[in-house]
């Protein structure tokens, strides 16, 4: 098959389209994969579904949608469901003296960042209109990469950032500044699953900052009612004292 420009150009808007939630997602929870595996582990993930979700949109919920239009609400109640699933699990192992935290990577953390690549397949019907079925096929292929190294690039600066923030900080300002990191990895997350609510369940075109402001600030009351145990929780992680105020 003969690339041209203007196909590879298609392709990689589209990655690019799609890959700025995992951006996002990447840079909240980069600083909590704690080794290579892990990082190598997400970045797979969030590749191999960001290919397979949007072919799974583009060949079969496309379908769906026409022979049964309550899909799209009942597959965004749904996204909506696992992602809040997701977060009340996660937030009660923060607040356990004796859990490991932030687990890194997880069925559900994948499926919460990938869902909304679901609704780009359809949306490929536009775009693919003259293309042939080999054609269609590979721009699925080339996206994904685009959404792998856009992950890997997100991940390893998060990881960068985070650790020269912490450089010269004591273990009590480490678990404190990790805290806030959790912070936004929720209201990231948790951004995903509104979203999903509002444009596919209410049908609402709200602009997404006023979406993302709302999970923002429901985290932030959330952390700061629990900040003492979250931060006690994280010196325990990291094997500081007890008295840190």
């Amino acid at each position: 098959m003969l690339i041209s420009i203007d196909y590879l150009l298609s392709c990689l808007v589209l990655g690019l389209g799609i890959a700025i939630d995992v951006a996002l997602a990447s840079l909240a929870i980069g600083p909590f994969l704690k080794t290579a595996a892990a990082k190598r582990q997400w970045v797979t993930a969030v590749t191999a579904t960001h290919i397979t979700f949007p072919m799974i949109g583009y060949y079969g919920f496309a379908l769906a949608y026409r022979e049964f239009p309550p899909a799209q609400t009942i597959l965004g109640l749904l996204a909506a469901v696992m992602v809040a699933w997701f977060l009340y699990h996660e937030f009660c192992e923060l607040l356990e003296p004796d859990s490991d935290g932030f687990k890194g990577l997880s069925f559900l953390l994948v499926l919460a960042v990938s869902w909304d690549a679901l609704w780009s397949g359809p949306a490929k019907s536009v775009q693919a209109v003259g293309w042939s079925s080999s054609e269609i096929l590979w721009s699925f292929i080339i996206a994904g990469i685009v959404v792998g190294l856009t992950a890997y690039l997100a991940t390893a600066f998060s990881t960068i950032i985070f650790r020269r923030f912490n450089k010269k900080g004591s273990i009590s300002a480490l678990a404190k500044s990790e805290v806030i990191a959790l912070w936004l990895e929720f209201t990231v997350i948790g951004y995903f699953g509104l979203m999903s609510l509002v444009r596919y369940v209410l049908k609402s075109d709200l602009p997404w900052p006023y979406v993302a402001s709302t999970s923002a600030v429901f985290w932030a009351l959330v952390f700061y009612i629990q900040r003492r145990k979250l931060t006690d929780a994280r010196m325990s992680e990291l094997g500081g004292a007890d008295n840190y105020l």
